[in-house]
Protein backbone atom coordinates (compact mmCIF):
# COMPACT_ATOMS: atom_id res chain seq x y z
CA UNK A 1 0.00 0.00 0.00
CA UNK A 2 1.71 3.57 -0.46
CA UNK A 3 0.78 6.45 0.79
CA UNK A 4 -1.27 9.26 -1.39
CA UNK A 5 1.22 12.42 -1.60
CA UNK A 6 4.34 11.00 -0.08
CA UNK A 7 5.34 8.02 -2.72
CA UNK A 8 5.27 8.48 -6.10
CA UNK A 9 4.25 5.22 -8.18
CA UNK A 10 4.68 5.00 -11.45
CA UNK A 11 4.14 1.96 -13.53
CA UNK A 12 6.10 2.32 -17.04
CA UNK A 13 5.27 -0.02 -20.22
CA UNK A 14 7.01 -0.64 -22.97
CA UNK A 15 4.75 -1.58 -26.27
CA UNK A 16 6.99 -3.85 -29.32
CA UNK A 17 5.67 -5.74 -32.20
CA UNK A 18 4.71 -9.02 -30.03
CA UNK A 19 5.40 -8.05 -26.36
CA UNK A 20 4.42 -5.79 -23.31
CA UNK A 21 7.15 -4.76 -21.05
CA UNK A 22 6.03 -3.35 -17.70
CA UNK A 23 8.03 -2.61 -14.15
CA UNK A 24 6.07 -0.60 -11.11
CA UNK A 25 8.73 1.58 -9.62
CA UNK A 26 8.48 3.55 -6.33
CA UNK A 27 10.00 6.91 -5.30
CA UNK A 28 10.47 8.41 -1.69
CA UNK A 29 12.18 11.43 -1.92
CA UNK A 30 15.55 10.43 -3.74
CA UNK A 31 15.00 6.77 -2.31
CA UNK A 32 13.81 4.54 -5.72
CA UNK A 33 12.98 0.81 -5.36
CA UNK A 34 11.48 -1.56 -7.83
CA UNK A 35 8.05 -3.18 -7.06
CA UNK A 36 7.07 -5.31 -9.52
CA UNK A 37 7.61 -6.45 -12.99
CA UNK A 38 6.83 -8.65 -16.15
CA UNK A 39 5.57 -8.93 -19.70
CA UNK A 40 2.68 -10.30 -21.88
CA UNK A 41 1.35 -10.89 -25.38
CA UNK A 42 0.97 -7.67 -27.32
CA UNK A 43 -1.52 -7.69 -30.51
CA UNK A 44 -0.74 -6.20 -33.49
CA UNK A 45 -4.24 -5.33 -33.75
CA UNK A 46 -4.04 -2.53 -30.55
CA UNK A 47 -8.29 -2.92 -29.78
CA UNK A 48 -7.20 -6.66 -29.58
CA UNK A 49 -5.56 -5.51 -26.09
CA UNK A 50 -7.94 -4.77 -23.61
CA UNK A 51 -7.60 -8.54 -21.60
CA UNK A 52 -3.55 -8.06 -21.50
CA UNK A 53 -3.95 -4.63 -19.72
CA UNK A 54 -6.74 -5.57 -17.40
CA UNK A 55 -4.36 -8.96 -16.46
CA UNK A 56 -1.89 -5.73 -15.91
CA UNK A 57 -4.05 -4.26 -13.93
CA UNK A 58 -3.99 -7.15 -11.76
CA UNK A 59 -0.73 -7.48 -10.78
CA UNK A 60 -0.40 -3.79 -10.32
CA UNK A 61 0.16 -3.49 -6.18
CA UNK A 62 -0.24 0.47 -6.06
CA UNK A 63 -3.65 1.80 -5.83
CA UNK A 64 -2.40 5.65 -6.49
CA UNK A 65 0.18 5.35 -9.94
CA UNK A 66 0.92 7.16 -12.87
CA UNK A 67 1.18 5.54 -16.29
CA UNK A 68 4.19 6.02 -18.99
CA UNK A 69 4.33 4.17 -22.29
CA UNK A 70 7.07 3.84 -24.84
CA UNK A 71 6.48 2.65 -28.16
CA UNK A 72 9.59 2.75 -30.61
CA UNK A 73 7.36 2.09 -33.50
CA UNK A 74 5.88 5.68 -33.29
CA UNK A 75 8.69 7.14 -34.68
CA UNK A 76 8.94 8.25 -37.65
CA UNK A 77 12.06 9.59 -37.93
CA UNK A 78 15.34 11.44 -35.92
CA UNK A 79 17.38 14.56 -37.18
CA UNK A 80 19.91 17.12 -35.57
CA UNK A 81 22.02 19.59 -37.16
CA UNK A 82 23.32 22.54 -36.23
CA UNK A 83 21.39 25.52 -35.52
CA UNK A 84 22.70 29.34 -37.19
CA UNK A 85 23.86 32.07 -35.21
CA UNK A 86 20.70 34.43 -34.98
CA UNK A 87 21.29 38.43 -33.26
CA UNK A 88 17.30 38.03 -32.08
CA UNK A 89 15.66 35.38 -30.68
CA UNK A 90 12.45 35.52 -32.69
CA UNK A 91 14.44 34.85 -35.83
CA UNK A 92 15.80 31.39 -34.31
CA UNK A 93 12.48 30.79 -32.99
CA UNK A 94 11.55 31.23 -36.70
CA UNK A 95 13.84 29.21 -38.29
CA UNK A 96 13.05 26.30 -35.76
CA UNK A 97 9.27 26.11 -36.59
CA UNK A 98 10.37 26.42 -40.32
CA UNK A 99 12.38 22.94 -39.88
CA UNK A 100 9.45 21.85 -38.28
CA UNK A 101 6.82 22.18 -40.74
CA UNK A 102 9.35 20.92 -43.10
CA UNK A 103 9.55 17.36 -41.20
CA UNK A 104 6.10 16.96 -40.64
CA UNK A 105 5.22 18.13 -44.43
CA UNK A 106 7.89 15.04 -45.20
CA UNK A 107 5.75 12.32 -44.29
CA UNK A 108 2.39 10.94 -45.76
CA UNK A 109 1.01 11.08 -42.78
CA UNK A 110 -0.10 12.79 -39.51
CA UNK A 111 2.63 13.32 -37.22
CA UNK A 112 4.23 15.36 -34.77
CA UNK A 113 7.60 16.88 -33.78
CA UNK A 114 9.41 17.23 -30.99
CA UNK A 115 12.72 19.57 -30.65
CA UNK A 116 15.55 19.90 -27.89
CA UNK A 117 18.19 22.47 -28.44
CA UNK A 118 21.45 22.05 -27.13
CA UNK A 119 23.83 24.69 -26.33
CA UNK A 120 27.50 23.64 -27.27
CA UNK A 121 29.11 27.01 -26.75
CA UNK A 122 28.35 30.93 -26.74
CA UNK A 123 27.93 30.62 -30.48
CA UNK A 124 26.74 27.49 -31.24
CA UNK A 125 23.65 25.97 -30.53
CA UNK A 126 22.51 22.71 -31.60
CA UNK A 127 19.02 21.15 -32.37
CA UNK A 128 17.50 17.40 -32.29
CA UNK A 129 14.11 16.68 -33.72
CA UNK A 130 12.34 13.53 -32.93
CA UNK A 131 9.24 13.32 -35.34
CA UNK A 132 6.04 10.65 -34.62
CA UNK A 133 3.36 9.01 -35.65
CA UNK A 134 0.24 10.73 -34.58
CA UNK A 135 -2.68 8.51 -35.48
CA UNK A 136 -0.90 5.78 -33.64
CA UNK A 137 0.21 7.57 -30.56
CA UNK A 138 -3.67 8.61 -30.35
CA UNK A 139 -4.69 4.65 -31.25
CA UNK A 140 -2.92 3.60 -28.30
CA UNK A 141 -3.82 6.54 -25.98
CA UNK A 142 -7.77 6.01 -26.66
CA UNK A 143 -7.57 2.24 -25.82
CA UNK A 144 -5.56 2.48 -22.46
CA UNK A 145 -8.30 5.43 -21.34
CA UNK A 146 -10.94 2.29 -22.37
CA UNK A 147 -9.30 0.32 -19.44
CA UNK A 148 -8.74 2.82 -17.17
CA UNK A 149 -5.47 3.78 -17.37
CA UNK A 150 -5.14 6.87 -18.68
CA UNK A 151 -1.04 7.84 -19.89
CA UNK A 152 0.25 10.54 -18.15
CA UNK A 153 3.93 10.35 -20.46
CA UNK A 154 3.67 8.64 -23.83
CA UNK A 155 7.65 8.24 -24.88
CA UNK A 156 9.18 6.93 -28.16
CA UNK A 157 12.12 4.93 -25.86
CA UNK A 158 14.90 6.54 -28.54
CA UNK A 159 16.45 8.33 -25.97
CA UNK A 160 15.53 6.74 -22.84
CA UNK A 161 17.40 3.52 -22.56
CA UNK A 162 20.47 5.80 -21.25
CA UNK A 163 18.11 6.80 -19.24
CA UNK A 164 18.25 3.59 -17.10
CA UNK A 165 21.75 4.37 -15.50
CA UNK A 166 20.65 7.74 -14.75
CA UNK A 167 22.50 7.50 -10.98
CA UNK A 168 25.63 5.80 -12.69
CA UNK A 169 28.78 8.28 -11.86
CA UNK A 170 29.95 7.94 -15.75
CA UNK A 171 26.57 9.23 -17.67
CA UNK A 172 26.52 11.75 -14.48
CA UNK A 173 30.03 13.26 -15.83
CA UNK A 174 31.68 12.83 -19.25
CA UNK A 175 30.73 11.40 -22.27
CA UNK A 176 28.90 8.27 -23.02
CA UNK A 177 27.38 6.78 -25.65
CA UNK A 178 24.08 4.53 -25.62
CA UNK A 179 23.26 2.26 -28.59
CA UNK A 180 19.31 1.54 -28.96
CA UNK A 181 19.27 -1.50 -31.80
CA UNK A 182 16.19 -1.79 -32.94
CA UNK A 183 15.37 -4.66 -35.77
CA UNK A 184 14.96 -2.12 -39.03
CA UNK A 185 15.97 0.63 -37.06
CA UNK A 186 18.54 2.06 -34.47
CA UNK A 187 19.13 4.85 -32.39
CA UNK A 188 22.80 6.45 -30.70
CA UNK A 189 22.23 8.50 -28.29
CA UNK A 190 25.03 11.05 -26.35
CA UNK A 191 25.05 12.03 -23.52
CA UNK A 192 27.17 14.82 -22.15
CA UNK A 193 27.39 15.17 -18.18
CA UNK A 194 24.02 13.49 -17.68
CA UNK A 195 21.88 15.53 -20.40
CA UNK A 196 21.25 14.49 -24.08
CA UNK A 197 24.12 16.36 -26.54
CA UNK A 198 23.80 14.65 -29.70
CA UNK A 199 21.35 11.65 -31.46
CA UNK A 200 21.60 9.50 -35.03
CA UNK A 201 19.84 6.64 -36.42
CA UNK A 202 20.57 3.92 -38.01
CA UNK A 203 17.79 3.11 -41.05
CA UNK A 204 16.85 0.60 -42.70
CA UNK A 205 19.09 -2.29 -41.84
CA UNK A 206 19.26 -6.06 -41.42
CA UNK A 207 20.14 -7.84 -38.22
CA UNK A 208 23.59 -8.80 -40.00
CA UNK A 209 24.23 -5.16 -40.32
CA UNK A 210 24.50 -5.10 -36.18
CA UNK A 211 28.32 -4.99 -36.51
CA UNK A 212 28.04 -1.98 -39.31
CA UNK A 213 25.66 -0.27 -36.36
CA UNK A 214 28.27 -0.79 -34.09
CA UNK A 215 31.15 0.36 -35.73
CA UNK A 216 29.34 3.44 -37.12
CA UNK A 217 28.66 3.90 -33.41
CA UNK A 218 31.84 4.10 -32.42
CA UNK A 219 33.19 6.12 -35.16
CA UNK A 220 30.34 8.88 -34.27
CA UNK A 221 31.35 8.72 -30.64
CA UNK A 222 34.99 9.09 -31.99
CA UNK A 223 34.05 12.10 -33.74
CA UNK A 224 32.20 13.74 -30.79
CA UNK A 225 35.19 13.00 -28.22
CA UNK A 226 37.70 15.21 -30.74
CA UNK A 227 35.49 17.60 -31.12
CA UNK A 228 34.84 18.30 -27.45
CA UNK A 229 38.40 17.53 -27.00
CA UNK A 230 38.18 14.31 -24.52
CA UNK A 231 40.76 11.49 -24.57
CA UNK A 232 40.06 9.29 -27.33
CA UNK A 233 37.95 6.08 -26.95
CA UNK A 234 37.48 7.11 -23.02
CA UNK A 235 33.94 7.14 -23.35
CA UNK A 236 31.90 4.17 -23.00
CA UNK A 237 29.58 2.33 -25.52
CA UNK A 238 26.66 0.63 -23.73
CA UNK A 239 23.78 -1.32 -26.09
CA UNK A 240 20.36 -2.96 -24.80
CA UNK A 241 22.22 -6.87 -26.40
CA UNK A 242 25.17 -8.45 -26.32
CA UNK A 243 27.41 -7.60 -29.72
CA UNK A 244 30.53 -9.26 -30.45
CA UNK A 245 33.27 -6.76 -31.84
CA UNK A 246 36.76 -7.23 -32.29
CA UNK A 247 37.68 -4.09 -33.75
CA UNK A 248 36.58 -1.71 -30.25
CA UNK A 249 39.07 0.22 -29.16
CA UNK A 250 36.48 1.81 -26.21
CA UNK A 251 34.60 -0.49 -23.60
CA UNK A 252 31.44 -1.99 -25.14
CA UNK A 253 28.79 -3.72 -22.75
CA UNK A 254 25.36 -4.59 -22.70
CA UNK A 255 23.28 -2.00 -20.80
CA UNK A 256 21.79 -3.16 -17.01
CA UNK A 257 19.31 -1.13 -15.36
CA UNK A 258 20.57 1.19 -12.44
CA UNK A 259 23.35 -1.51 -11.37
CA UNK A 260 23.77 0.52 -8.33
CA UNK A 261 20.49 -0.33 -6.60
CA UNK A 262 19.76 -3.62 -5.34
CA UNK A 263 16.16 -3.87 -5.70
CA UNK A 264 17.14 -4.06 -9.88
CA UNK A 265 19.81 -6.68 -9.95
CA UNK A 266 17.46 -9.80 -11.03
CA UNK A 267 15.97 -7.19 -13.79
CA UNK A 268 16.99 -8.36 -17.20
CA UNK A 269 18.86 -6.06 -19.59
CA UNK A 270 15.57 -6.32 -21.62
CA UNK A 271 13.72 -4.20 -19.34
CA UNK A 272 16.52 -1.40 -19.82
CA UNK A 273 13.97 1.16 -21.79
CA UNK A 274 11.12 0.50 -19.74
CA UNK A 275 13.02 1.32 -16.51
CA UNK A 276 14.67 4.17 -18.22
CA UNK A 277 11.19 5.40 -19.14
CA UNK A 278 9.69 5.52 -15.56
CA UNK A 279 13.29 7.26 -14.01
CA UNK A 280 12.79 9.80 -16.95
CA UNK A 281 8.87 10.62 -15.86
CA UNK A 282 10.06 11.08 -12.51
CA UNK A 283 12.55 13.66 -13.77
CA UNK A 284 10.57 15.53 -16.79
CA UNK A 285 13.12 17.98 -17.39
CA UNK A 286 15.32 15.95 -18.65
CA UNK A 287 14.66 16.33 -22.46
CA UNK A 288 11.94 17.53 -24.61
CA UNK A 289 10.73 14.38 -26.22
CA UNK A 290 6.96 13.74 -24.65
CA UNK A 291 4.25 12.84 -26.58
CA UNK A 292 1.17 12.38 -24.47
CA UNK A 293 -2.23 14.67 -25.89
CA UNK A 294 -3.31 17.26 -23.43
CA UNK A 295 -6.71 15.27 -23.11
CA UNK A 296 -5.14 11.77 -21.91
CA UNK A 297 -2.74 13.76 -19.32
CA UNK A 298 -5.44 15.61 -17.92
CA UNK A 299 -7.14 12.75 -17.37
CA UNK A 300 -4.68 10.95 -15.71
CA UNK A 301 -4.07 14.09 -13.04
CA UNK A 302 -7.39 13.52 -12.39
CA UNK A 303 -7.73 9.73 -12.10
CA UNK A 304 -4.35 10.25 -9.73
CA UNK A 305 -5.73 12.96 -7.88
CA UNK A 306 -9.01 11.40 -6.99
CA UNK A 307 -7.46 8.59 -5.90
CA UNK A 308 -5.01 10.16 -3.89
CA UNK A 309 -7.83 12.16 -1.59
CA UNK A 310 -10.27 9.16 -1.53
CA UNK A 311 -7.39 6.72 0.13
CA UNK A 312 -6.37 10.08 2.41
CA UNK A 313 -10.35 10.31 3.50
CA UNK A 314 -9.87 6.49 4.52
CA UNK A 315 -6.45 6.39 6.42
CA UNK A 316 -8.29 9.26 8.59
CA UNK A 317 -11.53 7.20 9.35
CA UNK A 318 -9.59 3.88 10.08
CA UNK A 319 -8.05 5.16 13.02
CA UNK A 320 -11.34 7.00 14.51
CA UNK A 321 -13.27 3.97 13.75
CA UNK A 322 -10.89 1.57 16.23
CA UNK A 323 -10.90 4.13 18.33
CA UNK A 324 -14.70 4.00 18.66
CA UNK A 325 -14.55 0.26 19.09
CA UNK A 326 -11.57 -0.16 21.27
CA UNK A 327 -13.74 2.46 23.91
CA UNK A 328 -17.16 0.15 23.28
CA UNK A 329 -14.87 -2.84 24.66
CA UNK A 330 -13.11 -1.22 27.38
CA UNK A 331 -16.60 -0.12 28.81
CA UNK A 332 -17.95 -3.72 28.52
CA UNK A 333 -15.19 -4.88 30.24
CA UNK A 334 -14.97 -2.61 33.20
CA UNK A 335 -18.63 -2.53 33.80
CA UNK A 336 -20.62 -5.75 34.54
CA UNK A 337 -23.68 -4.19 35.30
CA UNK A 338 -24.24 -3.95 31.54
CA UNK A 339 -25.93 -7.39 31.39
CA UNK A 340 -28.93 -5.34 31.49
CA UNK A 341 -30.30 -5.55 27.62
CA UNK A 342 -32.36 -2.25 28.24
CA UNK A 343 -28.53 -0.99 29.64
CA UNK A 344 -26.59 -3.07 26.42
CA UNK A 345 -29.17 -1.11 23.99
CA UNK A 346 -28.70 2.49 25.25
CA UNK A 347 -25.11 1.74 25.17
CA UNK A 348 -25.40 1.05 21.83
CA UNK A 349 -27.63 3.76 20.98
CA UNK A 350 -24.94 6.37 22.58
CA UNK A 351 -21.98 4.57 20.92
CA UNK A 352 -23.98 4.96 17.31
CA UNK A 353 -24.56 8.72 18.06
CA UNK A 354 -21.08 8.70 18.72
CA UNK A 355 -20.27 7.00 15.70
CA UNK A 356 -22.50 9.96 13.67
CA UNK A 357 -21.07 12.62 15.81
CA UNK A 358 -16.96 11.88 15.12
CA UNK A 359 -17.98 10.77 11.28
CA UNK A 360 -19.19 14.36 10.62
CA UNK A 361 -16.40 15.56 12.52
CA UNK A 362 -14.06 13.75 9.78
CA UNK A 363 -16.31 15.05 7.09
CA UNK A 364 -15.56 18.97 8.13
CA UNK A 365 -11.68 17.87 8.75
CA UNK A 366 -11.50 16.85 4.76
CA UNK A 367 -13.49 19.47 4.21
CA UNK A 368 -11.43 22.11 5.57
CA UNK A 369 -8.38 19.84 4.15
CA UNK A 370 -9.04 20.13 0.81
CA UNK A 371 -9.83 23.89 1.15
CA UNK A 372 -6.22 24.41 2.61
CA UNK A 373 -4.56 22.12 -0.32
CA UNK A 374 -6.56 24.50 -2.72
CA UNK A 375 -4.80 27.29 -0.84
CA UNK A 376 -1.46 25.82 -1.01
CA UNK A 377 -1.99 24.78 -5.17
CA UNK A 378 -3.08 28.24 -5.77
CA UNK A 379 0.52 29.18 -3.79
CA UNK A 380 2.11 26.60 -6.06
CA UNK A 381 0.57 27.66 -9.31
CA UNK A 382 1.80 31.44 -8.70
CA UNK A 383 5.23 29.48 -7.84
CA UNK A 384 5.52 27.74 -10.82
CA UNK A 385 6.18 31.46 -12.60
CA UNK A 386 9.55 31.39 -9.99
CA UNK A 387 9.82 27.68 -11.33
CA UNK A 388 10.25 28.34 -14.49
CA UNK A 389 12.60 32.09 -14.37
CA UNK A 390 14.94 29.41 -11.91
CA UNK A 391 15.65 27.22 -14.34
CA UNK A 392 16.00 29.19 -17.13
CA UNK A 393 17.69 32.81 -15.87
CA UNK A 394 21.76 33.25 -17.08
CA UNK A 395 24.68 33.32 -14.60
CA UNK A 396 25.03 36.82 -16.01
CA UNK A 397 21.38 38.45 -15.55
CA UNK A 398 20.05 40.41 -12.40
CA UNK A 399 16.19 40.83 -12.24
CA UNK A 400 15.31 44.10 -10.91
CA UNK A 401 11.91 43.69 -11.21
CA UNK A 402 9.62 41.03 -11.49
CA UNK A 403 5.98 41.31 -12.42
CA UNK A 404 3.24 38.88 -12.34
CA UNK A 405 0.12 39.27 -13.78
CA UNK A 406 -2.86 36.39 -13.62
CA UNK A 407 -4.20 35.88 -16.99
CA UNK A 408 -7.19 34.23 -18.56
CA UNK A 409 -7.35 29.88 -18.78
CA UNK A 410 -4.79 29.22 -16.00
CA UNK A 411 -1.58 31.51 -17.48
CA UNK A 412 -0.12 34.32 -15.94
CA UNK A 413 1.64 37.66 -18.06
CA UNK A 414 5.39 37.78 -16.30
CA UNK A 415 7.32 41.14 -17.10
CA UNK A 416 10.67 41.30 -15.78
CA UNK A 417 12.81 44.15 -16.13
CA UNK A 418 16.72 43.49 -15.02
CA UNK A 419 20.78 44.46 -16.23
CA UNK A 420 22.83 41.73 -17.65
CA UNK A 421 27.03 41.29 -18.97
CA UNK A 422 26.37 40.41 -22.00
CA UNK A 423 24.24 40.91 -24.56
CA UNK A 424 24.46 37.03 -25.92
CA UNK A 425 23.14 36.43 -22.03
CA UNK A 426 19.69 38.33 -22.70
CA UNK A 427 19.30 36.37 -26.02
CA UNK A 428 20.44 32.93 -23.80
CA UNK A 429 17.81 32.98 -21.65
CA UNK A 430 15.18 34.55 -24.13
CA UNK A 431 15.97 30.90 -25.70
CA UNK A 432 15.64 28.97 -22.61
CA UNK A 433 12.33 30.84 -22.52
CA UNK A 434 11.19 29.75 -25.69
CA UNK A 435 12.31 25.75 -24.65
CA UNK A 436 10.61 25.73 -21.71
CA UNK A 437 6.91 23.49 -21.86
CA UNK A 438 5.19 26.29 -19.72
CA UNK A 439 6.31 29.23 -21.15
CA UNK A 440 4.25 30.89 -24.08
CA UNK A 441 4.94 33.70 -26.63
CA UNK A 442 8.29 35.42 -25.10
CA UNK A 443 8.67 38.88 -25.80
CA UNK A 444 12.12 41.22 -25.69
CA UNK A 445 10.48 44.44 -25.14
CA UNK A 446 13.35 46.37 -24.92
CA UNK A 447 17.17 46.20 -24.58
CA UNK A 448 19.45 49.04 -24.45
CA UNK A 449 23.14 50.04 -23.06
CA UNK A 450 23.63 51.79 -19.58
CA UNK A 451 26.74 53.45 -18.46
CA UNK A 452 27.56 50.34 -15.45
CA UNK A 453 30.99 48.33 -16.64
CA UNK A 454 29.59 45.22 -15.53
CA UNK A 455 26.08 45.45 -16.30
CA UNK A 456 26.31 47.09 -19.57
CA UNK A 457 22.72 46.36 -20.70
CA UNK A 458 19.25 47.02 -19.44
CA UNK A 459 16.24 44.26 -20.65
CA UNK A 460 12.70 44.19 -20.50
CA UNK A 461 11.07 40.64 -21.58
CA UNK A 462 7.33 40.07 -20.92
CA UNK A 463 6.61 35.92 -20.83
CA UNK A 464 3.27 33.77 -20.59
CA UNK A 465 3.67 31.32 -18.07
CA UNK A 466 1.26 27.99 -17.82
CA UNK A 467 0.71 28.19 -13.73
CA UNK A 468 -2.37 25.43 -13.53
Amino acid sequence: MNLPFIEHRVVSIELTQNKLKWVEISKIGSIIKLIGSGEDVWQPDIHENIDALEQLKDQIQADVYKVSVTCSESVLGVYSEEAPYFEEEEALEDWLLEKEKKLINDYSIPSLTKRQLIEIDEDLNKVIFVTVKADLIQEIETVFIESGLPISTFYTGVVELGYSQIFEPDLIEGLRGVLNIQPNQSYLSVFKDGLIYDLFSFTDHQEEDVDYVVQQSDSFLHSIEVQSQANEFSSSLFMNRKVSYSEQKRSCSEIQPLTSNKSFEELLPAHAIVVGSALKSFYPDLDSFEFTSTNSKELAIEKVDKASFLKAGVLLLVPIFLILILTYAGNAILDYRLIESNQVMSSIEDKLELVNTEGERVQTLFKSYKEVNDVLEKRQNTAKAFSVLNKTVHNDLIFNNIKIEPFESGKAKVTLQGVAKKETSISDFMRRLSSHEWVEAPQLLNSETKGDDNYKYEFKVAVMVEIQ
